[in-house]
Order: C-alpha cells, then structure tokens, then sequence
C-alpha cells in the first residue's frame, strides 16, 4: 500500500514538473524612448504583424522620441505612440499632447488599419484645446502608419463645482474598447465638488464608430469609486472594476474595509444591471478583467492587503488577488499569490488552450522563483479557469521592471508592455531613467539560466559567470561581445551536448577589455541547430578620468552603476558634501574619502541591497543621481 502512494507520489510529481516545464520563457525583448522617463501603458498587434505601444514621454528629440512638449521641465509628459515591426524596429514614433501632462494609457482598433487612444491631460492648450483645468480624457484616432486621422476631449472644467476626470494613478486610468459593432466606449473616473457634490465615481460614454457622443453616465456609490478597467459580455453588456469605499448598505458585499473591489454591470445602453463588492478589512482594488473562455463570467485581477474577508491570510504586505465571477456577478473561484513584500497584478489575457496568463509586478523574494534583481521584476501567472495556477515566473533585470498591458500573439507566444530601468539579466539596453521594454514570452526554451553576473577583476580582466537551472536537447553555449551593443563577436564556445535538470556553472575570464562599455551576451543552440539569445550584461572599464560626461552631468555621475562595495563620483570640489537617500528619503550611513585626482569615493558596505538616491551640495548646485546598490 505504502509503494503504491510512493508511486501515485512520484507520478503526480513527475506531471506538476512536466507542466511547469511549460512555464513561458523571454522569447524577445526590445527597448525604446529617450533620455528621459518613457512610461509603457498598453499595446496592440497590427496587421501587418508589428505592434504599436503607447504610453507616456518625457523625452525630447532623443533617440526614439522626436518632437514633443513632453520635456522635462518644460511641459510634463505627451502621450508616446511607437510602432514597432515583426523584427523589433521602430517603424515610426509620434507625440501628441499639450502644454502640460498627457498619458495615453488605452488603445483599441476601430477597423483594420484605424486605432483610438484614449489618455488623461491636464492641458488646455494643442491637443486639448478647450479642455478645463481639473482635467479632461483625450482621444487621439491614427492610421496603422501614424498618420493622425482625429483628436477631441472629453472635457473636464475649470472650477471645483464642474466635473473632473481624474488623472492615472495606482487605482484608475481611462480604458478604451470597441464592440462588434464598431462602437466606441471609453470609461474612466469622475468626479464633481459641492452643489452637488458628487464623490468618484465610474464614467462610461458611448461614441458611434466615426467618435460622435451617444450618451455619458456615472455608476457608482454615494462614496469614492475609481475605474480602473471593463470588459464586453458575449451579450454586448460591459462590466467595469475598480475599488470603492461604500458602505456595505450602499453596495452589496461592500464596506469591509479601506477600499474594497467593486464591480457594476451595464446593459450597453448604459443601463445599470448590478453592483457588486468584495473585500478585506484593508486594501483591496481591481485593476483588470477579461471574459472567460466558456463567455460564463469573467476573471478579475486586483490587489490585496487584508487578512480577513475575500481572503483569510496574507503572503507579505500586498498579494496578488485573481477572482472569477459568474455574469451575475457571484464568486465562483479566488487565488492569491505572494511573498514578503509586495505583488500586484494589472491585467491578464488569454490564449486559445483554456489558460490565462495575469500580469503585474513583484519586489517579492521566494524560494521557487528567481528574482532578476534587488527591486522590482514583472510578474506572470500561468492560471487555468477552474484558478489552479500553473507557473509563476519573474522578468526583468537589476532595477524597476511592471508589465502594464498584455496581449496573446499565438497560442505559444505572449507579448508585453512594460515599463523597464534595466538593462541587464532579461534586458540589454536602457535609453535613459524609464524605457519602454516589448517583452515577448514563448514556450520554455532549451536552456533556461539562473544567473549571468560579470565585474572587472583587480587585474583589468572581465570574470564572467553564469549558471543553468536546466539543459534540454542542448547543444553548445557561445560567449558574444560587442563595443555597440548590436554587432557581437563569439569568444568561447561551450559544448554541452547532452540533458541536465540540475545547476550547471560555466566561467570564462575575458583578458582583453576594451576601454568604455564591455556587453556580453549568450548565444545557445539547440541539437537542430536553432540559435536563442540569452542574457546580456556589461562590464564597464572606463576610467573616471576619460570618461565622456555631458557638462551639465559632469558634477554627479556614480561609477560604476550598479555597484557592489563602492561608488566613485568625477566632482573636483574638496568642499563638496555628499549624502545618499534611500527609497523612502531617509538619509543613509556611508563613508567617503576625496582625491585631487579622482574626486570623491563613496563606500557601500553599509548599504543593504536595493536602489538609492546620491546627492551631491557643491555651492549653491544641488544634483541628485540614483544607483543600484547589489
């Protein structure tokens, strides 16, 4: 009897392996914008089978960001809009907006070669023109080769008594979707003060299919409710979520805690069906829906604090929450999803297998998944629609990485858009602060890997080191360099023919560094001779008193970034006082020491791993730069 549980044991084991081999795996992964912050909201496949990315620029004339007012300092951020062809590249990028803060954070098609984008602005002025000064949601329309077709506001007005559409923030933004009948709906949070007053409350407007206005409502309680995202039934009815802080005799299921999860139901004519609530005694906020597979209900992705009500314990501060609902709105299913620190989903999709991949953010640490680095890595959760969860699995490299729009491009590839300070582990390159990052997702490829970690020895070598977690019908690993980044030499090859399901370690010292940036990545085959590409990193060798620094930088550039045991800062003022903040502004204990020659050196060791802010006081110039601490 005894053998026989062994056996059910070890078959049942052998399964759970075989499916979370399954597990998706970095497939591509792009990065665009400018020098400046470049923040990723959502994306769409186009017909030609590229993807347009929008979201939101800082940047100006930089790189991939042409014209804007979005500069920094000089008018806020414009709405960012990148196509980006089947092969990676930037096609076209366009900026539109006013004379103060845009974000494009939804983009649906109308027909074939015509997309909607939808936004908030806090700008009256060019793109919109007639909006009033508590905020307005702007609708650009574009052809497929970013050619502008429309513009207009949904307007907001200019006194605390007229209505306001809030701002994009960790609980609501503006979600455009179109129907099979071509018609538009954009919903949103709104919000007027006194005579009336009238809390947050869900907006939902219909246009017709050439952006003509059918009709505007507000759902929601007495109290505040934001809108974060809505979703059509088969039946044409659209389902919105966000979060709510009504009273339990104000929504159903309501009035547990801070915030609770709200769902309403409308007919789509705008004709209230039901509100629903579920919730804790602290924070609980739905950020995403998407209808099932069966058209019997939906899922809906959130966050959660609390230990009580929708869910009875907590993994750390903030778990990751999926609910599945019915069409009437009743609970079917729930699974949370965490570790010590904080986990959110944004949003979710499907494939067409009966499965679902949620997606958001973790600074989380777990024994069964491999973070990218010290901050934040996207997450992904593989979920069936009875909510059994299939893989878990983290993205990114060694600063912030959030996945914010998420679409399925074939039955065995997903893509993402993210918003990315890496450039190293999944990633290659970063532009400037916030990127863009398209991040591709596929079938687990033959070689998955643990690490990748490279530094500069005490003898001007490059070490360079990675490990495997497992090697499947695998043929060979190559070494690559490059001076650019984009044309890369092999090295070293490594025959590794053969299956391992244990952690392999491979070394390799580069003995000839070439002055400046040093990037590196892996090139693997498999035994049929298809090339993947693995991690990258960069060793840095450039010496403080050669390096190329922009004479408005030159006062505070920490080298290297990230760093390991200490930073050296290229400022030639003994008088100088230098302090280091951490995420929260608190002030940090550190060492320092100053050379006529060199400038100043900071030593780590006292830091904990994580990212931080250096500030630097040099008469009356005070300039900040952020680093990486490993």
């Amino acid at each position: 009897m005894n053998l026989i549980k062994w056996l059910i044991f070890v078959l049942a084991l052998a399964l759970s392996q075989s499916a979370y081999s399954q597990t998706y795996k970095v497939s591509e992964q792009y990065s665009f914008g400018g020098d400046e912050d470049d923040t990723a909201q959502d994306l769409i496949e186009t017909s030609d089978g590229g993807i347009i990315m929008i979201g939101s620029t800082n940047s100006k004339n930089s790189i991939d960001v042409g014209e804007s007012q979005g500069y920094r300092g000089n008018g806020g951020s414009d709405f960012f809009v990148i196509k980006i062809d089947a092969q990676g590249k930037n096609v076209w990028s366009q900026a539109f907006g006013g004379s103060n803060d845009e974000e494009a954070t939804s983009i649906a098609r109308i027909n074939s070669n015509e997309y909607v984008i939808v936004g908030p602005t806090r700008s009256t002025d060019g793109f919109a023109n007639f909006n009033g000064t508590n905020g307005g949601i702007l609708m650009i329309r574009i052809r497929e080769d970013g050619a502008l077709v429309s513009s207009r506001i949904i307007p907001g007005g200019s006194k605390f008594t007229q209505k306001t559409f809030h701002y994009s923030n960790s609980f609501s933004k503006p979600t455009v979707k179109v129907n099979n009948f071509g018609f538009i709906y954009i919903g949103g949070t709104h919000e007027i003060g006194t005579s009336p007053y009238m809390a947050k409350q869900f907006f939902l407007t219909k246009l017709t299919p050439t952006g003509d206005t059918l009709w505007e409502k507000v759902f929601g309680s007495p109290l505040d409710d934001q809108m974060s995202d809505f979703a059509f039934s088969s039946n044409g009815d659209i389902i919105m979520v966000g979060s709510t802080s009504a009273l339990s005799n104000q929504i159903d299921g309501a009035g547990n805690g801070n915030l609770d999860v709200l769902a309403i139901k409308v007919t789509s004519n705008g004709n209230l069906v039901w509100e629903k609530g579920w919730g804790g005694e602290r924070i609980d906020a739905a950020h995403g829906i998407i209808q099932n597979h069966q058209e019997s209900g939906f899922l809906i992705v959130c966050e959660t604090s609390s230990t009580t009500g929708i869910v009875n314990s907590t993994f750390g501060s903030k778990d990751a929450l999926i609910l599945s609902i019915d069409n009437n709105g009743t609970l079917v299913w729930k699974n949370h999803f965490g570790g010590h620190g904080n986990d959110n989903l944004f949003n979710i999709t499907k494939d067409g297998n009966d499965k679902y991949l949620a997606f958001g953010t973790s600074d989380s640490r777990r024994n069964d998944l491999i973070n990218k680095g010290p901050l934040t890595d996207v997450l992904t959760l593989k979920v069936t629609s009875t909510g059994e969860l299939e893989g878990a699995s983290l993205f990114g490299g060694e600063d912030i990485d959030v996945a914010r729009g998420g679409i399925v491009l074939n039955d065995t590839t997903w893509a993402f858009a993210a918003i990315s300070r890496s450039s190293s582990e999944d990633l290659n390159l970063n532009n400037g602060e916030n990127d863009f990052w398209l991040l591709k997702l596929g079938i687990a490829p033959p070689i998955d890997f643990f690490n990748f970690r490279g530094f500069k020895t005490l003898d001007g070598d490059g070490e360079i080191n990675w490990r495997t977690n497992y090697e499947t019908e695998a043929k060979s690993i190559a070494i690559q360099k490059s001076r650019d980044n984009k044309d890369f030499l092999t090295l070293k090859s490594f025959d590794i023919t053969g299956n391992s399901s244990s952690l392999k370690t491979y070394s390799f010292i580069d003995s000839q560094l070439s002055v400046g940036p040093n990037y590196y990545r892996l090139l693997y085959y498999n035994l049929a001779g298809k090339a993947y590409i693995g991690p990258y990193l960069i060793i840095d060798n450039s010496p403080l008193s050669i390096q190329n620094i922009a004479p408005e930088k030159e006062s505070l550039t920490p080298y290297p970034n990230p760093a390991i045991d200490k930073i050296a800062v290229r400022l030639l003022d003994e008088e100088a006082r230098i302090s280091v903040k951490d995420q929260t502004g608190k002030s940090m204990p550190i060492q320092t020491s100053f050379s006529p020659n060199i400038g100043w050196q900071i030593n780590l060791n006292l830091l904990q791993t994580g990212s931080y802010l250096i500030l630097l006081e040099s008469g009356e110039n005070i300039t900040s730069k952020r680093f990486i601490k490993y």
